[in-house]
């Protein structure tokens, strides 16, 4: 199958000061890749007043000549990035502060060479320093085309489009992406998940992301992730599976996009207006939605924790945790396939913070082996792992943890805002491309 060309250009704001972009310009829309800017050329004229500029006959070429070749294109190593800005960014001596060292205007190349939390450290003309992640990105423009075959780059990643892609990824990559379904959504869609690998493999880990709607960027990173482990032929040989869930809130997420309120919706929303937990507009209030389409928060809803987590009385957009644990036709289906399945490992997608949570209460030894998965996930993401212990969660990490023994992480990617914009596409899934390798190997150790 031919590789997708990138379907998404997304608009976003530009930031200023600490995290790191100067922008004069009125341009409101930036390119999912810009080209860089070349020497520029000028063409010779001749004055027409002028009567000492001879003009040059056109001549034949003489015979013998050949025509000029062309020109190989250049090869750009991968860890060669450039400003994403339409000016210039700061480059400084800390993480999101410190003293300014440089500013890297749009064209240059900087060498990344390491993730700091939301920051990278680059070296530029000689100085190494600290720039935003997300106003940074491959100066190669083929980037994505060399590591996806079937999941195309997009800030707006759809059920739809995940629908279509699962079946692309079974088309390409026959007897090793296996579909299957851990149940419907409250409004029956259904929830899918696949499996990449040997399904009879020693070692399982499931994966889940978007249980959030409003992190609905999670899982076309989980999309991404599977694509480029088959493409590299990862999976071929190693004794694993990866059960990937990546939607977990299909609901959730079609309505952030559409920003479309159904009646029972709507008679949320204006009880949040009265009881004043929201004066955003109707619009703005589906957008930033992260329940399920009855309003329950999902990953509030699991039973460790759950009689702790009292943060909103009634459904809501965000942070109520339902009637009970597991009320939810969502948070049941994947409690469930957990139940099911033996896994050795589970990772959960949310959005946004680029920081690891790893820790529930005080049980061992799932809280040490959750912390070695953490740090060994910090490796390569650069994410900052966190020791708060989320005991008042409610979460499916901290279900998995406490009750079933797993060990288990929750990454928050991203830097600034959610939903997430075309800008963190770049640094988060260079972050987690070598992902697989990385939790197979601490599955080793």
């Amino acid at each position: 199958m031919p590789k997708r060309i990138i379907s998404c250009l997304c608009l976003f704001p530009l930031l200023f000061s600490l995290i790191g972009c100067k922008d004069t310009s009125s341009a409101e829309t930036q390119g999912l890749y810009h080209t860089v800017p070349t020497e520029a050329t000028t063409e010779s004229t001749v004055n027409e007043t002028s009567d000492t500029t001879p003009t040059q006959p056109e001549t034949e070429p003489t015979q013998g000549e050949t025509e000029p070749q062309p020109t190989e294109p250049e090869v750009i190593p991968d860890n060669i990035w450039t400003p994403l800005c339409n000016e210039y960014i700061y480059l400084r001596s800390q993480p999101g502060g410190g003293e300014t060292l440089s500013e890297i205007p749009l064209g240059e190349h900087l060498t990344f060479e390491q993730w700091s939390g939301k920051y990278a450290l680059v070296t530029y003309n000689g100085m190494q320093g600290y720039v935003s992640a997300n106003y940074i990105m491959p100066a190669d423009e083929a980037y994505f085309a060399k590591r996806l075959q079937v999941i195309s780059p997009t800030c707006q990643y759809s059920y739809q489009q995940l629908l279509t892609d699962i079946e692309a990824l079974q088309e390409r990559y026959p007897g090793l992406v296996h579909r299957a379904s851990i149940g419907e959504s409250e409004l029956g869609r259904e929830i899918p998940v696949i499996k990449i690998g040997n399904p009879n493999a020693k070692r399982q880990v499931l994966m889940q992301g978007a249980i959030h709607g409003r992190e609905y960027f999670t899982a076309w990173l989980l999309m991404a992730i599977a694509d480029h482990s088959l493409a590299e032929g990862y999976l071929s040989g190693n004794d694993i599976c990866y059960h990937i869930i990546p939607m977990s809130n299909p609901d959730g997420v079609t309505l952030s996009q559409t920003m479309q309120l159904n009646d029972t919706q709507a008679e949320i929303y204006q009880s949040d207006l009265n009881l004043e937990y929201t004066t955003y507009d109707s619009a703005t209030y589906a957008k930033k939605w992260k329940s399920n389409a009855l309003g329950i928060d999902l990953n509030r809803n699991f039973p460790s924790g759950w009689s702790e987590s009292w943060e909103h009385p009634l459904p809501s957009s965000e942070r109520y945790r339902g009637g009970q644990p597991l009320c939810a036709a969502e948070s049941a289906a994947l409690a469930e396939y957990t139940l099911d399945n033996s896994f050795d490992a589970t990772v959960s997608f949310h959005s946004h913070g680029s920081v690891i949570y790893y820790r529930y209460g005080n049980k061992e030894p799932v809280n040490s082996l959750s912390f070695s998965f953490a740090k060994a996930i910090a490796q390569i993401t650069g994410y900052t792992p966190i020791q708060y212990d989320g005991t008042t969660g409610a979460g499916y990490k901290d279900w998995a943890m406490d009750e079933l023994g797993i060990p288990s992480l929750t990454l928050e990617i991203g830097s600034f805002t959610t939903p997430l914009e075309t800008r963190d596409m770049y640094n988060t899934f260079a972050r987690f491309e070598n992902l697989l390798p990385a939790i197979d190997q601490w599955l080793q150790a």
